[in-house]
């Protein structure tokens, strides 16, 4: 894998469309996509900023 991969608690699913998204808690709740499963890059974060 190659990428942003550095997560914790990882959880991987496959879209309709195909893509991957890689869904984690490192920094929150964030999310990375792949087109391939190999590499990742980050697309985004369930909060505008972390939770207290």
């Amino acid at each position: 894998m190659t990428g942003d991969i550095t997560v914790h608690d990882p959880t991987m699913l496959r879209a309709t469309d195909g893509t991957y998204l890689l869904c984690s808690t490192h920094g929150g709740l964030e999310d990375r996509t792949s087109t391939d499963r190999i590499a990742f890059s980050r697309s985004g974060n369930a909060f505008n900023s972390p939770p207290s």
